[in-house]
């Protein structure tokens, strides 16, 4: 029921039909709208309307970053208590489902959300290799948690969430509020970290997220184009926790994985299927100017084509991310 079918005919074709006006457009609100095309995540149920697409697209691409972050948490059992995990911002579950098959704990996962919840929850019921038999899901404000969920966590997992808040200190505060004290170290001198969130790194470091601000540029050069999200470097990870009130804060990246997509032609799609602001932004060319959606769709694949083209016809560029480490100390 979540699944939203949007299609585009190939470059050579109008993607509009014969009648579409060719009216004039509101640059500025056309442009304000693209800004955040490739990286705003809304506050709202925006992404309702695109969870399987987004499970389909996106996470395939996200999930490849989970292991290598949360691992270094190093779960474990608590005062003989099963380690309980807040997964925040869940998405489609990349990281409870991963932790589920990994470790003997109790996860709660949470976004803003419903639908991604829902689907979040359906895989896990629908999985047969989970280790963990208490799992909820809850669709919430990540910028205000419940409140009795306060010292209810011992750690907590933000995978590409937390940098989209409209205020990531507050959320991360929120965060700080429901995790459970620990001491800096545990019994074997390793030290103990109860939050990692990660975070995408500046435009030199995303080159698989630029393509669309790009060709957005190109078509209307008089326009700037920037991300809505926090910009990952290890001085701004920093500071946020520090912020929180988080200690022993430790930041390692860039950590660099391959976004492949098998043509061009699913290189838009990845984004104009997924991206409720791309998916608001191609309804608006298509009433307003029909021929700047084909613009930006052949814009698009060419730069795609020239950025990260294979010899089987495949796209395949790189992005990094960086993983934010803290302590709720006691």
């Amino acid at each position: 029921t979540y699944s939203l079918r949007f299609s585009m005919n190939d470059t050579r074709n109008n993607p509009c039909n014969d009648s579409c006006a060719n009216n004039n457009r509101n640059v500025n609100t056309i442009i304000e709208t693209a800004a955040a095309a490739t990286t705003t995540k809304p506050t709202n149920g925006d992404f309702d309307s695109v969870v399987m697409e987004y499970e389909k697209r996106v996470e395939i691409f996200t999930s490849q970053f989970v292991e290598a972050m949360v691992e270094p948490l190093n779960i474990q059992e608590h005062d003989s208590e099963k380690p309980h995990i807040l997964d925040i911002g869940c998405g489609v579950g990349a990281v409870s489902l991963f932790a589920s098959t990994q470790y003997d704990c109790h996860i709660t996962a949470t976004d803003v959300s419903p639908a991604m919840v829902q689907r979040t929850k359906a895989r896990y019921d629908s999985s047969s290799t989970q280790k963990t038999n208490v799992f909820e899901c809850l669709a919430c404000n990540g910028m205000d948690l419940p409140k009795e969920w306060t010292s209810k966590f011992h750690y907590a997992v933000g995978n590409f969430s937390v940098i989209f808040f409209p205020a990531p200190i507050q959320g991360l505060k929120e965060i700080h509020r429901c995790l459970i004290p620990v001491s800096s170290s545990g019994s074997d001198g390793i030290k103990k970290h109860s939050i990692v969130f990660s975070a995408w790194g500046n435009e030199e470091e995303t080159a698989a997220f630029q393509i669309f601000p790009h060709a957005l540029k190109f078509i209307l050069p008089d326009e700037e184009v920037k991300p809505k999200r926090i910009v990952g470097s290890k001085d701004t990870l920093v500071s946020l926790l520090e912020d929180a009130g988080f200690s022993n804060v430790h930041v390692v990246g860039p950590v660099t994985r391959m976004l492949t997509v098998s043509s061009a032609e699913e290189y838009f799609n990845r984004f104009a299927l997924t991206s409720p602001p791309i998916k608001k932004l191609i309804a608006r060319f298509k009433k307003e100017d029909c021929k700047l959606l084909a613009r930006l769709k052949e814009k698009v694949m060419e730069l795609a084509t020239e950025r990260g083209g294979r010899d089987d016809g495949s796209i395949q560029i790189p992005s990094s991310a960086y993983f934010a480490y803290g302590t709720k100390m006691k």
